[in-house]
């Protein structure tokens, strides 16, 4: 188990699924979360939330390659790399913290171009942005984030 780090149960539950004998379902919530004061589940530190995340679907598609999984484990670290990469950039750190987390993002995905063939329009857009012009990427998500603010802003102002 990861100690310190977040998405613990996705860094490692499918390695337990990996090794069963046998999987049962029941469809109770067993499963609860403990809320107190300095938790990692109350930090509100999204960047490392986000590394965090893209670190350990990392290490999934490592796994994935160990198990001959490789397909499946690639559109999962690309889709991770997208999600964090946009996370990322909407955090509030510099601009040149986010360009070198998008580079670094860049160069683990970029390889993988071809399972960014077989996700959406959307994604491949946001994919080839990430590998091929990151500092466009982060311009353009930033610009998205400003003009649906200012868009809902003036909704509320015109249908209060």
């Amino acid at each position: 188990m990861p100690v310190g780090k977040y998405y613990e149960d996705y860094a490692t539950t499918y390695k337990w699924f990996s090794r069963a004998e046998s999987i049962s379902f029941i469809d109770l919530p067993l499963y609860h979360y403990r809320k107190r004061r300095g938790s990692i589940t109350n930090d509100r530190n999204l960047t490392h939330r986000r590394i965090d995340l893209f670190e350990a679907a990392q290490e999934r598609y490592s796994f994935a390659l160990e198990a001959d999984m490789s397909e499946l484990g690639e559109e999962l670290l690309v889709e991770k790399g997208i999600k964090c990469a946009k996370d990322i950039v909407r955090c509030g750190i510099s601009f040149a913290e986010k360009k070198e987390i998008v580079s670094h993002i860049a160069s683990v995905i970029k390889s993988h171009h071809s399972a960014a063939k077989r996700m959406s329009i959307k994604k491949q857009l946001r994919f080839y942005g990430i590998c091929h012009h990151p500092i466009a990427f982060i311009k353009a998500v930033c610009l998205t984030g400003y003009m649906t603010r200012l868009y809902k802003h003036r909704i509320r102002i015109l249908y209060p």
